[in-house]
């Protein structure tokens, strides 16, 4: 496989790998983020404790609806004629032109009130229970705030989860972007390190030293070269040699030659 190849499929690994394990890692550190937010056992039994406040509060105002129609209660009335003087809630009634209403009344709404036309429209007629201590508007007061503090807590968990989620998120994507490419780099650069080691070797005089190719991408080339190289520089010493102890024993046969010329000219 060509060298731009393997760049190719390490670029690939790099990016798609990555990409997958992201948008999986995401999707479940948010479940668990959200499935375990410290607000939800809080947001149940607030809404419970509402839902209980609200059925209790309807009974109460059935049952005066009740007593007021079968004569158990007495009303209190409000003649049109001192109609300066009624309370705010029987002079909102009244202006509404509703035929009954609910309301609140007494200590933190301790208290419920049927309002209701009087026959002949000549005023208003207010049946009263008592709700024995418990202030429903102090309570919805409470859940109120309840909700308020529930919707705080899930934000910040919200954003908990989030920072989590993005922490690992970036140590997950440069951990597996980079696992591919040190696989690569190291599968490229250990034969170009082989290549510079025979290099060197060759160069300080080891003409035997040879590198075995691995690949046959552009650096196995390189390393098939070289061992030619290094072959045929090694004939070429070797004939370089040849050559040199020929000259050598020429030079020394000639001179030999000579000294024995000299030596038998005296004895002709």
């Amino acid at each position: 496989m060509k060298l731009r190849h393997r760049l190719f499929l390490a670029f690939l690994a790099a990016s798609l790998l990555p990409l997958g394990v992201t948008i999986w890692i995401t999707m479940s550190l948010l479940d668990r983020s959200l499935g375990y937010a410290t607000t939800g056992e809080l947001d149940r039994v607030s809404r419970t404790l509402e839902g209980t406040a609200r059925l209790f509060y309807q009974h109460e105002r059935d049952t005066l609806k009740q007593d007021a129609l079968a004569g158990r209660t007495t009303p209190a009335r409000y003649s049109v004629e001192a109609s300066a003087s009624w309370p705010e809630p029987v002079r909102a009634f009244w202006a509404s032109g509703e035929p009954e209403r609910f309301v609140l009344s007494g200590d933190g709404g301790d208290h419920v009130e049927w309002l209701r036309r009087a026959l002949g429209a000549d005023g208003v007629e207010a049946f009263v229970r008592d709700l024995r201590g418990i202030r429903m508007e102090a309570l919805s007061g409470e859940f109120r705030r309840t909700r308020a503090t529930v919707d705080a807590m899930e934000s910040r968990d919200l954003r908990r989860g989030f920072t989590l989620t993005l922490l690992l998120l970036v140590a997950a994507v440069w951990i597996v972007s980079l696992a591919p490419l040190v696989v690569i780099a190291r599968r490229i650069s250990q034969p170009v390190q082989q290549l510079t080691a025979g290099l060197s070797a060759f160069a300080a005089g080891d003409w035997e030293r040879r590198i075995e190719p691995t690949s046959g991408d552009e650096v196995g080339r390189a390393v098939v070269a070289f061992n030619d190289m290094a072959d045929q520089l090694r004939q070429s010493r070797d004939r370089l040699v040849y050559l040199t102890q020929i000259a050598s024993w020429q030079s020394l046969a000639r001179k030999t030659a000579h000294e024995l010329k000299n030596s038998l000219t005296p004895i002709r």
